[in-house]
């Protein structure tokens, strides 16, 4: 009995090692053990070991040429910066002089916030934000390449 079942255990080991380890691959080696976890269900029915094996291969095989790529989009998670976190790494012009001691203003996407900096900035600088401190834009000096 024990000999019909070690696709199938090999199959659930891979499955649980995807899930121990965070979907490190993207579920391809929980879907690999699903598929030998189906060609030990063969060989447990009654059909010889090998062909157990051809038929894990040739699910996985179709699984990596046609379905991987449909199954990556759909598992796959983007995220977008939305409010004010989409404001972090832009371009901006002060318009306000800005020092170590005193806010000063810049311009970005057209409206005027209120930004601090490590350093003294002049008018017309362009500057980059690097985070957000309470209504306040954190910002240094740009620098070209």
């Amino acid at each position: 009995m024990t000999e019909n079942i070690w696709l199938m255990v090999l199959g659930l080991i891979l499955i649980i090692f995807e899930l121990l380890f965070g979907a490190i691959s993207g579920f391809d080696i929980a879907l690999i053990g699903l598929s030998l976890i189906m060609g030990g269900l063969v060989h447990y029915f009654g059909a010889s070991w090998q062909l157990g094996i051809v038929v894990a291969i040739v699910i996985i095989l179709a699984y990596f040429v046609y379905f991987r790529r449909v199954a990556r989009k759909k598992l796959l998670i983007t995220t977008q910066k939305i409010g004010i976190d989409s404001l972090l790494g832009k371009t901006a012009v002060v318009v306000e002089p800005i020092n170590r001691l005193r806010a000063g203003k810049v311009l970005l996407d057209g409206e005027i916030w209120r930004a601090i900096a490590g350093e003294s900035l002049k008018e017309n600088s362009e500057v980059v934000v690097l985070k957000i401190e309470g209504v306040s834009l954190k910002v240094t000096k740009l620098k070209l390449p």
